[in-house]
């Protein structure tokens, strides 16, 4: 997980990360008014190596499809 409050740098600073630590995907979650720490919902950015997906909604169900998503890209089915 990458939590980042320049919008800016943000995309740039995952992908950096994701590179120079070898990571098979990073979640990018943008921090501003209206997706602060604390609150019921969250928008996050999954970034893998050559795609990228957007969840957003209530903080379980985001959890939910991020593990659906990882079961989709890294399984053989």
């Amino acid at each position: 997980f990458k939590a980042e409050m320049d919008k800016k740098e943000a995309k740039s600073n995952a992908q950096n990360m994701l590179k120079n630590k070898n990571l098979d995907a990073v979640c990018l979650n943008i921090l501003d008014e209206s997706n602060a720490f604390g609150s019921d919902t969250n928008k996050i950015e999954l970034l893998l190596k050559d795609k990228n997906f957007d969840f957003y909604g209530n903080k379980l169900n985001i959890s939910l499809e991020i593990l659906n998503r990882f079961e989709k890209e890294f399984t053989n089915e």
